[in-house]
Parts: C-alpha cells; structure tokens; sequence
C-alpha cells in the first residue's frame, strides 16, 4: 500500500514529491526488514526513476542498483529497466565498460520476457520500435563507440559483431509484433558467414548519424555517414513518391547514394562483391535500393540486390535446381470475391478505373495508390470512405471489369511455356482448389499473379481469388507443411500485390509471409506495377533461373536491367525498380 501511496504522491507538485520520497523510503526499510525483496526493490527502484528525472545521476545510480541487488532473480521485468537505467547512468559518465555491461544484462532480461509483453500502439499496430528498440539501439550504439576506440582486431570485430547481433534482435523482435506472434523463431542461431561475391549492408539509423555496417565473409566492415535521421527520411519519402509517380528525383536518389552506398564502394569493389544483400531500416524499407543513383548510373546496373529482413532470419543455403513444377495462378478477372472486399481498397482502384475512362486511355496499372487504413492523409477511413456504388451504380459487371487485370492471362501462359506447371486461372483459381492443389502436390515455385495488398496491419493484408479472399495467415498455412519436406518451396512471387503508403512497418508484410510459410524467398513489389512491363520482367526472370549457374538474384538483376534498357520504357525506374527479393538469394 505504502509503495502506490508514494508513487501516487510523486506527481503532486514540490511538497508530493517530498512526501511520495518519504513515504517509498520508509516502504523500502519495511519491506526489506520484512524480507519481501520484490517491495524493496520496486521502491529503491521507483527512487531511483525520481531521483534520475530531477537530475541527480549519482544518487540515481546508487538506488538503480541496489534495487537491482535487492531484486528477486527472477524479476526480469523489472530488472531489464533497472538495468537499462543504469546502462544510460554510466553512458552519461562516460563510462563505456560499464555501460556496455548493463545494456548487456539489459537485453539478457528482457529477452526472457519479451514473447509475454505484447506492445500496441493505439492505432493499434506494433509499437516494438518506440518502446524496446531503443534499448538494443543504445546498446549497438555503445558498441560502435567502443569499437572506434580500440585499434583494428579480433577484439574490434568481436564488438563490431555483436553491434550486427543486436541489430538482428531488434529486427527479429519487430517481426514478431507485426505478425503477432511470439513464437517467430529465427533460422539459424547466427550468422557466422555470407555467400562468396555477396556483402550484407546494415544500415543503422541513428539521430544524428547513419552508421553502415557491411558484412563480407566472416568479417564487418563499419562506415559513418553524417546525416541525421530527418534529412534522411525526408530524402527516402521524397523518392518513394517521385519513383512511384513516374517523376524523377535525382537530388534525392544521388543524395541517398552517397550516404548509403558511397562510403562502401571501394570495399565492395576490393572483395569483388556482385551481390549486395540490404537488411534496410525503417523509412528505408519504403524505398528500392535498385534505383539509387551515381551521375545517372543505378545501382542495379553494379549490384544485383536483395532484401533481407535480417542475415539469421533466411536459410543461407543454395537448393540443387529440381525439375519440381510451378503452380501458377492467376486472376485476370475476378468473381464472387468482389461482394467482400474491402469497400476502402475497391475505392482506390475504382477511381483509378474512372479516370483512365474519362481520359480514354486503357487502365495499365495493377493496383492503385492506397493508404493504409487510418494513414491517409486524406483522413479516410474504411468507415468514411464513399460507397463502392457511388461510383459505378449497381453494375456488378463495371465493378468486375474495374478490377480486371488482362495481362495476367498473357503472363501466366509465357511462364508455363518456360517450366512444367499447374496452372489455375480466373475459376480455377478458386480459395478450396488452390488450397487443394498446395496440399495435393511438390511445387518448387507458388507464382500468384492477382490483386494483393500488404496493409499497415496483417489483418488488412490479402489476395484476391476468384471466389474469396485469401488472408495472409490461411496463405502461410496452405504452404507451412512444405517447409520441412525435402523440396520445400524455394520462390514464392506475387507479381500484382503491392504495399501500401504512408507506413514504412507495411513492407514486412512481404517478408513476414515469406517467413511464416517457410519459402525460402519471396518477390513483390514496393507500388503499383505497370501491366505490360511486369509480363516482361516475369518471363524474363523465370528464362534466367532456367540458366542452372544464375541464382535468383542476379536473375532478377537481368530481368530489370533488360526493362531498364528496353526503349519502350525509357530507363523509367516506375516501371522495373519496385520488384524486390525477400529471402534467400542463391
């Protein structure tokens, strides 16, 4: 009682604050001559909090840790703040050693409880970032500080390491909360290598400063650029936009080049890298690396690139090339599904729809440019969005037609006439036989080519078949069992979904599919994609994997770099940058 009653009083003004410290004071005394340790420790650590907050470090420190003494051992959430607090105690002091050592035994108890301490914002997505992100960042931040303090070697690379192993929980953590699930493990328990030719970049955004973290082999490369976090963002939001809006950005695209690639080139070039793995963070997710530029020279033109949603989280092993077959759906003109969609998203397209009718132009877009529910900055909501029927009247069929995508015929045709396939298309694409057909055979490629959407929420993530919808999760399911057989599905594409705007947690959607369902690697895209540019670059993808020596991602790198040069499409990265390689790359 004493403990709240104290508390209570802390937040009423100078004469509370007084009592609130008398009275947890004389709660610690009780409670410890009492002998019960939890109450003791909670008080000296709630004087601590005080005392921490008025500025008085020292005092602070003191209480921090012997509230930590007093603590019972298995208090863990408890002595994950303490220990934090004390961590940030001795950074101000200087103290890196002693820092270092508490943000370790920090992170040791937290991890202990983290799958039990769900973290919603009130928006109600995952708000890991803002609540426990900031532990392991300090804690890499601290690292690399004591890194650039010792000379080059084992010790320095040992810290170095760690940085990226802290780096790798913070991503693992925020999967799991974007998911929903605790019980996300990752593949392997580190990353003790890389493929031969590749390089893993980690970018680490700090406020102040970008640190670039390359792993090459078994060795880490670190680089510093002198951006601070907002500018960096705002070049990132700028060129998401201008990309996905058939405008150029140059300042911008070169702008980010030289923060995040140029520092690194000479030790990409001195290894002979060929392949370059991203591991991006926050507003960087939002972006294609491909499209970064050097005086007009892109990226994609030096690298073939990948993105991982972190090294320990893909299975780093090449599969022997199988004659295993391809299932292939597709959707060119959709069903019954069409009475349950969701009346925001069918919004969008249908606008869409209305102006290329009015211009008379033929609809060439798969998708359209949607928000997140509740990020428009319109301010729409699904509750406020207009009614479908405001715009099309009560034609089903315009609804139908405003929804069809008549290249997915022509793109399913050219890739069964590259591969044994099972093709189910329009009606055959039904939820149960697509369901039926996963179960039922030993596919090495699931290619769905149908409207899709990776919203700011899993729940708001689906795939259009011609009867229902297919959710993310029933997704993972239909394809779970496949992981542990002896050909597990090595590529899943989905050649027509897109990721929303306005909220860089909705790429992870992409990799959390390709994650919970155990494909090894998985291609989507970043925005709408053009209709008849995507039949290219598909067909043109799937003739290169046919080429035993190539592996995924430099078969993707043909594919967009023959778009990037095709005359039809001027070098416009609209139409090849948003394609992007989750997963295994080999």
């Amino acid at each position: 009682m004493l403990l709240g009653i104290g508390t209570e009083a802390l937040g009423a003004g100078a004469a509370g604050r007084a009592l609130g410290v008398e009275i947890l004071r004389e709660a610690a005394t009780l409670a410890e001559n009492a002998g019960v340790a939890r109450v003791h420790a909670e008080a000296l650590g709630r004087l601590a909090d005080l005392h921490e907050k008025n500025g008085q470090s020292a005092a602070a420190l003191a209480l921090a840790e012997q509230a930590v003494q007093a603590a019972p051992i298995n208090a863990h959430e408890l002595l994950y703040a303490w220990e934090w607090r004390i961590g940030r105690l001795y950074r101000e002091r200087g103290d890196l050693r002693q820092a270092i050592a508490a943000y370790r035994r920090a992170v040791d108890h937290l991890e202990r409880v983290r799958p039990i301490m769900p973290v919603d914002a009130a928006s109600g997505r995952s708000s890991f970032r803002e609540t426990f992100g900031p532990l392991y960042l300090q804690l890499a931040d601290l690292l690399l500080q004591r890194a650039s303090a010792i000379q080059a070697g084992e010790e320095q690379q040992s810290l170095l390491l760690e940085a990226q192993t802290r780096v790798e929980q913070i991503k693992l953590d925020e999967l799991r909360d974007y998911l929903r699930d605790a019980c996300l493990q990752p593949l392997r328990r580190s990353a003790e290598t890389v493929a031969p030719e590749t390089a893993v970049l980690y970018p680490i955004i700090f406020p102040k400063r970008l640190e670039l973290l390359v792993r090459i082999g078994d060795r880490m490369h670190r680089f510093t650029s002198p951006v601070n976090a907002t500018e960096l963002a705002l070049a990132a939001s700028r060129l998401r936009d201008a990309l996905s809006s058939h405008r150029s950005a140059p300042e911008d695209s070169q702008s980010l080049y030289n923060w995040l690639i140029a520092p690194i080139v000479p030790t990409l070039a001195a290894h002979s890298v060929t392949t370059l793995a991203v591991v991006p963070d926050g507003v960087l997710r939002t972006i294609p690396f491909a499209a970064l530029s050097d005086q007009g020279t892109y990226l994609i033109e030096r690298f073939a690139l990948v993105t991982l949603p972190g090294l320990t989280l893909i299975d780093p092993k090449a599969l022997p090339r199988t004659q295993q077959p391809a299932l292939l759906a597709g959707l060119s003109r959709p069903g019954p599904v069409v009475g349950e969609l969701p009346q925001w998203w069918v919004n969008a397209l249908v606008q869409q729809y209305r102006g290329h009718e009015m211009s008379g132009s033929e609809p060439s877009r798969r998708g359209a440019v949607i928000h997140a529910p509740g990020a428009d900055p319109r301010g729409w909501t699904p509750s406020s969005a207009p009614s479908v029927m405001d715009s099309l009247g009560d034609s089903t069929q315009d609804l139908i037609k405003a929804l069809s995508l008549p290249g997915v015929r022509v793109e399913i045709d050219e890739i069964a006439g590259l591969m044994r396939s099972q093709i189910l298309l329009d009606e055959g694409f039904g939820l149960e036989r697509f369901g039926k057909e996963l179960a039922g055979g030993s596919f090495g490629i699931v290619h769905i080519a149908s409207h899709g959407f990776f919203g700011g929420r899993p729940e708001d993530n689906f795939i259009l078949t011609y009867d229902k919808q297919l959710d993310m999760n029933t997704l993972a399911e239909m394809l779970r069992p496949k992981e542990l057989s002896r050909t597990p599905i090595e590529l899943l594409v989905l050649s027509a979904c897109q990721t929303a705007e306005g909220d860089d947690r909705t790429p992870l959607g992409l990799a959390g599919i390709a994650m919970r369902s155990g494909a090894r690697a998985a291609i989507g895209s970043l925005w709408p994609v053009d209709d008849a540019a995507t039949q290219v670059l598909m067909h043109r993808f799937y003739d290169n994997l046919r080429d035993s020596g190539m592996s995924k991602g430099r078969a993707l790198q043909e594919a967009q770099l023959e778009l990037l040069r095709a005359p039809a499409w001027s070098g416009d990265p609209y139409y090849w940058a948003p394609f992007i390689l989750v997963g295994n790359w080999l």
